[in-house]
């Protein structure tokens, strides 16, 4: 059973235009979702450039919701030699209504500190189109805090809410109050969390013992998902899961106030 709980608050708010005609496009193979800030499926445009780069034939959608819940359809289809890039916005109530196509010879994934941006090149005189843009920047959100317990030989628990880091061995506890990552460190822990499709189901399952190595939750703007499991596990999200975690606790243990534990 899949470890997960989503509470109906701010994170249902911000995917509750989408009709219900259109849910399925999520459901289709190799469709990025973009709905009201939220990114479902960044990896399909990911493999989509490995197989530019390496000249294989691929395709790819892309299903941008409007703010009144309206699909408009980005396709790419790589032939081996160029991109034929098609938008269709006919489906849209107050778009232009038609399907446009452009023969394109570069994809691009461009990485910078508070986002990701996607976007084909269509001929020298023209400028890039922005296909996705995936936002880091924390402080967009309305909120944004994360409670995370893992055990690497001692069991540290760091709450953002609570501004506090635990450190529980055998012996002893140990706590540091006003617990804070910087506002980079914050950055990069959403990064992690937007990539890893935070806001998707979680196959944790197959459970192999009774005590979780890892405990997230994640609270964005009123919407919680909490997440356990034990890199031991078999679900087919554990080891995506656990790689995503290892990275937060390295993020962890180079905040002064965790070495201020170990000092």
């Amino acid at each position: 059973m899949s470890l997960l709980i989503f509470l109906a608050a701010g994170c249902s708010v911000q995917i509750a235009g989408i009709s219900d005609e259109f849910k399925g496009y999520n459901q289709q193979d190799h469709n990025v979702i973009e709905s009201h800030g939220q990114i479902d499926n960044p990896q399909y445009l990911d493999e989509f450039i490995r197989s530019v780069d390496k000249g294989e034939d691929a395709e790819v959608r892309i299903v941008s919701y409007t703010s009144e819940g309206d699909p408009v359809f980005k396709d790419l289809n790589f032939n081996g030699e160029e991109i034929e890039y098609k938008l269709d916005t006919t489906q849209d109530q107050f778009g232009a209504d038609k399907v446009s196509k452009k023969k394109c010879k570069e994809i691009n994934r461009i990485d910078r500190t508070k986002e990701t941006v996607y976007e084909v090149s269509c001929g020298k005189n023209t400028s890039p189109i922005d296909l996705l843009t995936i936002d880091y920047d924390a402080n967009r959100q309305d909120s944004f805090e994360i409670d995370f317990s893992y055990d690497n030989g001692n069991r540290v628990n760091i709450s953002t809410q609570k501004q506090s880091l635990t450190v529980q061995s055998d012996e002893n506890i140990i706590t540091q109050n006003g617990f804070q990552f910087t506002e980079a460190q914050l950055n990069q822990i959403y990064k992690l969390l937007v990539l890893e499709n935070y806001m998707e189901e979680k196959d944790l399952s197959a459970r192999c013992s009774q005590s979780p190595d890892y405990s997230m939750t994640v609270t964005i703007n009123g919407g919680q998902r909490v997440f356990e499991w034990s890199d031991c596990d078999e679900g087919a999200d554990v080891a995506d899961m656990t790689q995503m975690a290892e990275r937060v606790i390295d993020i962890i243990e180079k905040t002064q106030s965790y070495r201020n534990v170990f000092e």
